[in-house]
């Protein structure tokens, strides 16, 4: 089956994308007052997409699931700078937080697929696809925590306040208590307070420790697997040799 990456591009495609999300986690708190910044924003999901929907078997049957996800996405981020409205621009943020929240959760499987279906041991590819799938499933938690604050200003300890004009703070302040979540650090600046962001984030701060138990187990296992199979091989080969 054809994949969207060249072949010369495709062994750079999972380093590409975790140099483009660190880089884009670190000019949100420079750039988040300016319009440029959701440009950024923009393109780096469009990267995602293209990594994601190339990189495995699921991938490729999620590919236009996720190009349309992203297309509303994009199209409400858009409106909600178009509209005049604070009402109007308040429901389109409202909606791309809800459309980034499914789009970047099927990056992350699709991302997560290709190291589940990697048959050539620990690879250069499988970590960096692993570290890029632990990096989108922060943003994706940051885009439900940016929903709920949407829906709910009190759902987190000290509120959010609220600019539809900027929402990029808002997004700032979740993938911030997304991170510390996700990596069990709990600073405690930052507090859920209405029952579904309490149970989403103890959902996330779960999911982070599985991840990392989980993900070394199925490496080491994978390595174990791989050298295996070699030896196998290479004794066979020998078997055959008169």
């Amino acid at each position: 089956m054809p994949t969207i990456f060249p072949a010369h591009l495709k062994k750079y495609r999972f380093l590409q994308l975790v140099v483009l999300l660190m880089v884009l986690l670190l000019l949100v708190p420079v750039l988040m007052q300016h319009k440029i910044m959701g440009a950024i924003t923009e393109m780096v999901m469009l990267d995602s997409l293209v990594v994601a929907a190339g990189a495995s078997i699921m991938g490729r049957r999620m590919r236009w699931p996720l190009l349309v996800t992203w297309a509303l996405a994009f199209g409400s981020f858009v409106a909600g700078y178009m509209f005049l409205s604070p009402a109007a621009a308040q429901m389109a943020f409202v909606l791309c937080s809800f459309f980034y929240t499914f789009f970047s959760f099927g990056c992350t499987v699709a991302v997560l697929a290709f190291v589940a279906e990697n048959r050539r041991g620990v690879t250069l590819d499988a970590l960096l696809a692993s570290v890029a799938a632990y990096v989108l499933l922060a943003i994706s938690f940051s885009c439900l925590y940016s929903l709920l604050v949407m829906l709910n200003p009190q759902s987190f300890n000290p509120p959010t306040l609220l600019n539809f004009q900027h929402p990029a703070h808002i997004y700032l302040t979740m993938i911030y208590f997304s991170l510390v979540t996700l990596t069990t650090v709990g600073y405690g600046d930052i507090a859920p307070i209405s029952g579904f962001a309490q149970m989403f984030a103890g959902v996330e701060a779960l999911i982070g420790q599985l991840y990392l138990a989980i993900l070394v187990a199925y490496l080491v296992g994978s390595s174990l697997s791989a050298r295996l199979l070699r030896d196998r091989k290479t004794q066979a080969s020998a078997k055959t040799i008169p």
